[in-house]
């Protein structure tokens, strides 16, 4: 749960990230990985566009697999992922201790019990 909860986070502040990062010296700015918008329907050509928006799901997949894999190899990365690692841990803890948060976790087993209940048997 903690990894999805780093990595759903990691994408969520890239775009922030990345704003305060320089521009490279070719001038183009970084990609944004999470862009809106990107629908075969919303281009001129969507068999094209379906076919480059396929290999851009491809690029970042392979980007993911990527910073795993380094995070894996490099002592100094791995420190770094352990740290956000345990802080996310104390956040979630923080948050789940809250009274507001207390309630919806119990409505959340709640729902979740009634839906299970309908499932076939």
């Amino acid at each position: 749960m903690y990894r999805k909860l780093l990595f759903c986070s990691l994408c969520t502040a890239l775009p922030l990230l990345l704003s305060a990062v320089p521009e490279s010296e070719g001038g183009a700015a970084r990609p944004l990985i999470n862009r809106k918008g990107l629908e075969p329907g919303n281009f001129a050509d969507p068999s094209t566009a379906e076919k480059l928006l396929n290999e851009r799901r491809a690029l970042i997949l392979k980007m993911h697999k990527t910073r795993l894999e380094l995070i894996k190899k490099d002592p100094k990365l791995k420190r770094i992922h352990a740290q956000i690692t345990a802080l996310y841990k104390e956040l979630a803890v923080e948050l789940d201790s809250k009274r507001e948060m207390t309630l919806l976790n119990s409505d959340l087993r709640l729902l979740d019990s009634k839906i299970d209940s309908l499932q076939k048997k």
